[in-house]
């Protein structure tokens, strides 16, 4: 057995379904069912660190004829602002990037930058143990009012028109018309704001819901990129002849168009 080879696919699956992981809870995540958030922070964040880091041992054998040192790669510590950006360098500087096409480009939209940032915090444990650092601390980011101001919210200003948010306001309505005389209210939103009428949770919740796939696209466009880029570049390494795996295996359903990313509600290289 190449016991290489076996870490490298190990590696890529680890990577590869952490990102589904990832993106499956985020599609999930509301005010009600909030440990959605933080699972799919702890997924995506581990998914896009342990897939970069592959990318990289890549470039890396392609560069030197030998994979990274173990001290190289944990200089990264758990930076994936650096992390992507040198995985798109890498791409280019081997050749795994194709013009025009946008393959093995970074995302790079305002809400990217959003996304990219709020998971870097969380995984060099700026905003990782806020609610155990919030009972005795003051300061800090809950990471999940961050994620609803800088990603959710964005999102519902470019894409919740009108006519989306008039029918499922009317919607929202008819339910609090009939459940709101039988039912006391108390709930804290995403951004902690407390909601006692049943109808401004209601509406809430109906706009949460309209942007999750939305989002869950803009975070599966870095699943996206790095399956192009982990591909790519592995595909480089067996034209020059070293037993490497073939990466599009374990990230090939990443490689989808973005009406994919919307639609389908559960990711995973199982299925």
């Amino acid at each position: 057995m190449d016991e290489k080879w076996t870490a490298l696919a190990r590696e890529a699956a680890l990577g590869a379904e952490h990102l589904g992981i990832g993106a499956t809870a985020i599609g999930k995540a509301n005010y009600a069912q909030v440990a959605y958030y933080h699972q799919a922070f702890f997924a995506l964040s581990v998914g896009m660190e342990r897939s970069s880091k592959l990318a990289l041992a890549l470039a890396g054998l392609l560069e030197s004829d030998a994979f990274p040192s173990s001290a190289k790669l944990k200089s990264y510590g758990h930076d994936l602002r650096r992390l992507i950006s040198d995985v798109e360098a890498a791409a280019f500087q081997h050749g795994a990037a194709t013009g025009g096409s946008g393959a093995c480009r970074a995302p790079s939209e305002p809400v990217h930058t959003s996304i990219l940032n709020t998971l870097t915090d969380f995984s060099r444990n700026v905003t990782r143990y806020y609610n155990l650092e919030s009972l005795t601390e003051t300061s800090g980011t809950d990471p999940v009012l961050r994620w609803y101001t800088d990603v959710i919210k964005p999102v519902l200003e470019e894409r919740y028109h009108a006519r989306y948010r008039k029918a499922r306001e009317r919607k929202a309505d008819v339910v609090s018309a009939m459940m709101s005389r039988h039912t006391v209210v108390h709930a804290h939103l995403e951004d902690g704001t407390l909601v006692t009428d049943f109808a401004d949770l209601v509406r809430h919740r109906a706009a949460v819901d309209f942007a999750a796939p939305w989002v869950r696209m803009n975070v599966l466009h870095f699943a996206r990129f790095l399956g192009e880029c982990v591909s790519a570049l592995g595909g480089a390494c067996q034209g020059r002849g070293y037993n490497v795996p073939d990466f599009s295996e374990f990230y090939r359903i990443y490689l989808a168009p973005d009406r994919a990313f919307r639609s389908n509600v559960t990711w995973s290289i199982h299925t």
